[in-house]
């Protein structure tokens, strides 16, 4: 196995999660060569990627979450702001809500599908991430 190293992109170095990025993009392509038979393998197989921890995640305090929704209670998108905050959905399960998933006598909100980016600026829907898709 060959170690890749982190290279330099317009004098900085990537980060493992981009090298990760550049690395499947180019994995693809020579998968499709080796299918084609204009490759014998493919020699990403044998790179050795750095590893690449998640970043943690600090959620807003009570008083920090306020704070935001009163700044932003002009914008446009309050009410997607609020829904957010107060259901705890993701960002692509919330753009994904229709009126049809919205029962407000009940106060119930179903979150059947997710917004994703289905590559080339081509919007599409999936499925939620999470088997847990109701929120009450």
């Amino acid at each position: 196995m060959s170690k890749c190293l982190l290279p330099e992109q317009g004098g900085q170095h990537m980060s493992p999660a981009t090298l990760r990025r550049y690395h499947a993009t180019l994995s693809g392509a020579l998968n499709a060569a080796v299918k084609e038979q204009r490759l014998a393998s493919n020699p990403c197989r044998h790179v050795e990627l750095p590893s690449a921890p998640r970043p943690r995640v600090t959620p807003w305090s009570p008083t920090q979450l306020g704070a935001f929704l009163d700044h932003a209670s002009a914008d446009r998108l309050a009410a997607l702001y609020e829904l957010m905050a107060l259901t705890g959905c993701r960002r692509g399960e919330a753009l994904g809500l229709r009126w049809s998933d919205v029962d407000l006598d009940r106060g119930v909100l179903l979150v059947r599908r997710q917004l994703l980016d289905g590559g080339a600026g081509q919007p599409t829907f999936g499925p939620p991430k999470t088997a847990q898709a109701s929120t009450g």
